[in-house]
């Protein structure tokens, strides 16, 4: 069978951040595929929601939609998305067809004159819209005030180095990288202190279910060991309840190749309450990993801290998601 050349379209979202990683995919997806044409479909109301209050049932996928739907429409044959941002649940009709050799998955503080969190001065100001970034400091500062600020990277930076509304914020390491900042990831945040996002660091490409050409082109950009620590992790976030913006951390990492390390922490709003739980088993048998921290965690209360944060989420001005991919 001749190979197909039918052209591959790639629906991102059009930022900064979206357009570089659809960009670097579809560069991979050109010299895998030299002789097909290969564009990038900017969508933009994806970035169209900002006073949109994101419920906990019903608000998870808000932000990648927009992009979903062009799959939907087969306007596009692609969609790339920073995993983190994805619900754990697959849209009907649409598959993950692979997941990306992973970056750096620390979040990067900025900050005015401050190398860490501990150096912020008492009732330093801390501008995040994620729930699980605000309850990490709190639980480490207390004395901190945070406030919510959204939008995309350049917002973000400019609001604490250039407006100086606010003393500090937290951002991607990965996104920083990929969008050309290297020189904001000079103070990263230690895994300890600041769990990430399940699935922070890697992107997701998606492709309608159906269309098995496309799928074919797309696993070759699946990294096997990224796949396996970002599934469990996800798997673990909705087993707990929770997604993409209640306050969850979750990291998996291999070690020694076969064996895989799975941390997960899980707090209150205020960081008051803080479950956490750490596991190493083989990476083969990642949802035993994954069920023993689970048990772990329940025996804990953490289900129970979840659905309480979001329950308070759908009242707070915090469930501003920050959906950028940083």
């Amino acid at each position: 069978m001749r190979p197909s050349r039918r052209p591959i379209v790639i629906a991102t979202r059009n930022s900064r951040l979206a357009l570089a990683q659809s960009g670097a995919v579809r560069d991979v997806l050109q010299r895998l595929h030299p002789k097909v044409s290969v564009e990038l479909l900017p969508v933009e109301q994806g970035d169209q929601l900002p006073d949109q209050l994101l419920h906990a049932d019903d608000g998870k996928d808000l932000f990648t939609r927009a992009v979903e739907q062009h799959l939907l429409w087969e306007r596009a044959d692609v969609a790339v998305h920073s995993l983190k941002d994805m619900p754990t649940r697959e849209t009907p009709g649409l598959v993950l067809a692979a997941i990306t050799a992973r970056a750096d998955a620390r979040d990067a503080l900025i900050a005015r004159g401050a190398g860490t969190l501990a150096d912020l001065p008492s009732g330093a100001v801390v501008g995040t819209a994620s729930p699980r970034r605000a309850a990490q400091v709190l639980a480490a500062r207390p004395d901190l005030a945070i406030e919510s600020l959204r939008g995309n990277i350049d917002t973000r930076l400019g609001a604490v180095l250039s407006e100086e509304r606010f003393d500090a914020t937290l951002l991607a390491m990965a996104g920083l990288l990929r969008g050309g900042l290297p020189d904001h990831t000079t103070k990263p945040v230690s895994i300890e202190q600041m769990v990430p996002s399940p699935g922070q660091g890697a992107l997701a490409i998606q492709c309608r279910a159906d269309d098995h050409v496309t799928v074919r082109r797309c696993l070759s950009l699946n990294n096997v060991t990224a796949s396996t620590l970002c599934n469990a992790e996800r798997e673990l976030a909705a087993e707990l309840g929770g997604g993409c913006h209640a306050p969850v951390g979750i990291y998996a990492e291999a070690i020694d190749g076969n064996q895989m390390r799975l941390r997960a922490r899980v707090l209150s709003l205020d960081g008051r309450q803080r479950v956490d739980a750490d596991e190493t088993g083989e990476m083969k048998s990642s949802r035993h990993v994954v069920e023993t921290v689970l048990a772990r965690m329940n025996d804990q209360g953490a289900q129970a801290i979840v659905k309480a944060a979001l329950a308070d989420l759908g009242e707070r001005p915090i469930a501003q998601v920050d959906s950028t991919g940083a």
